[in-house]
């Protein structure tokens, strides 16, 4: 039997910055196109609106991308569970108490709806609880390396569940 457990650290990928940033430029420059009347044929307020509108769009997809931005721990057992942690130094420290028991991580699975292609995957894990989330996960996330072995667990994971519900 092939041993699939992976552990690794997921960070905010470069690339996917790059193309958040790129598409905001592209709409910040239609919405300049437009109100300089190089294309398009709007009336002024027309153009004014559609200056406005490209670059509180574009504001508002960087800020949203900022604020998405974290670092996740994910650790795949032999068995096929994955423990993930969120990580980071806005992280607040757990606080416990005496006979108190230290939050752990969820266990989550690999959802059907899940993405795993050779340069990028789109993991859409769910918990025992139902709790929902989604990892994005670009070769320059992890450590070089690190991305084939999580590739190749994800595919095991997603073969070995759809057998089990057959």
């Amino acid at each position: 039997m092939m041993s699939i457990a992976v552990s690794t650290e997921i960070r905010p990928s470069r690339f996917f910055s790059a193309c958040i940033f790129g598409m905001a430029i592209l709409m910040a420059l239609t919405g300049l196109l437009v109100v300089s009347e190089l294309i398009g044929t709007f009336r002024f307020w027309g153009r004014l609106s559609v200056f406005a509108i490209s670059l509180v769009s574009a504001a508002f997809f960087i800020f949203l991308h900022f604020c998405s931005k974290k670092t996740f721990r994910v650790e795949i057992s032999g068995s096929g569970k994955i423990r993930l942690r969120e990580e980071g130094d806005h992280m607040p420290e757990p606080v416990s108490y005496p006979g108190q028991a230290v939050e752990e991580a969820d266990d989550f699975y690999l959802a059907n709806d899940s993405t795993v292609w050779p340069m990028m995957l789109l993991l859409c894990l769910e918990s025992e609880s139902g709790r929902k989330k989604s990892i994005m996960v670009f070769p320059d996330s992890v450590r070089e390396g690190e991305f084939q072995a999580l590739y190749i667990a994800c595919q095991w994971l997603l073969v070995h569940q759809n057998e089990g519900t057959r």
